[in-house]
């Protein structure tokens, strides 16, 4: 898997375009490998994006993650949605995409169909034609 350099690329420049669309972080969720890993890059990216937009803030959220362990995945719901076709014309062409099944919430049983483009380290979740959510994937990050 390859890297991705840091920085401010066109492509860095289109996901910042895009997070400054979706507005602020909500329901933080992490995928580590373990319990107190998980525990640790939470509160780490939770302690960002709670002060932060997403714009201002999903990077740095990403990079402090990477930084305290570099296999862990970082998703939050954001607070607007932007529609898929705004995405696109933003972003382009993805680099790839994939169809899960997630929680909204993390105490929420309930689950929605999602496809998630991915551009480099930064995905987007789309549900019913709108960015509902971003994931960061850090294995593709350099620690900051």
């Amino acid at each position: 898997m390859t890297k991705t350099n840091l920085p401010a690329t066109g492509r860095e420049a289109q996901i910042t375009t895009t997070l400054k669309l979706l507005g602020r972080a909500e329901n933080v969720n992490v995928t580590a490998p373990d319990f107190a890993t998980a525990v640790r890059v939470q509160k780490a990216a939770e302690e960002i994006l709670t002060r932060k937009t997403l714009a201002d803030g999903w990077l740095l959220a990403a990079q402090k993650s990477a930084s305290i362990h570099s296999n862990v995945t970082v998703k939050a719901g954001t607070t607007e949605r932007v529609a898929v076709t705004r995405l696109r014309d933003i972003m382009g062409k993805p680099d790839s995409s994939e169809d899960a099944t997630v929680k909204v919430t993390p105490d929420d049983p309930n689950t929605i169909e999602i496809t998630w483009f991915t551009y480099g380290w930064c995905q987007f979740g789309v549900s019913d034609g709108q960015v509902l959510m971003v994931r960061a994937e850090c294995i593709r990050l350099k620690p900051k």
